[in-house]
């Protein structure tokens, strides 16, 4: 619980620090609003695929870090864009697939695929609607 504890409230401070770096230097807030909201949504993501969706010892996250950058040598090789966080999900959900099937949370990792889907509609709706309303 303290590694833990100490490790949010040193992200916090790097992030308080490169904020007054900036201020001082003249950039807009809505970059500082922009580096917290990754700030707090990239711990959302790293806790959920690290702890929720099955539970990784060192060697799995070797695999699973292994199979994800494989997956990315091939497809920009062949030039095809893909999403890294989808395939580091893909890589874990199959890394604890190999245990036993029933070692991976399915609801956490359907949750993640409806997030998924509905991810690219919303924010068009939403980017369609700031453009309209404010510009």
């Amino acid at each position: 619980m303290w590694k833990f504890l100490l490790l949010k409230s040193h992200d916090f401070f790097v992030f308080f620090l490169e904020a007054a770096k900036k201020i001082k230097e003249g950039t807009n807030e809505l970059d500082l609003l922009y580096t917290l909201g990754t700030l707090v949504g990239a711990w959302a993501v790293i806790k959920t695929l690290g702890m929720k969706i099955t539970k990784l010892r060192p060697i799995d996250g070797f695999a699973a870090e292994t199979a994800s950058a494989l997956t990315l040598f091939g497809t920009a090789h062949v030039g095809i864009p893909v999403s890294t966080t989808h395939t580091i999900t893909g890589a874990i959900v199959g890394d604890g697939s190999t245990r036993r099937f029933s070692s991976v949370r399915w609801g956490v990792a359907e949750n993640v695929i409806l997030a998924w889907i509905f991810t690219i509609p919303f924010t068009f709706l939403l980017s369609f609607l700031i453009q309209k309303i404010f510009f």
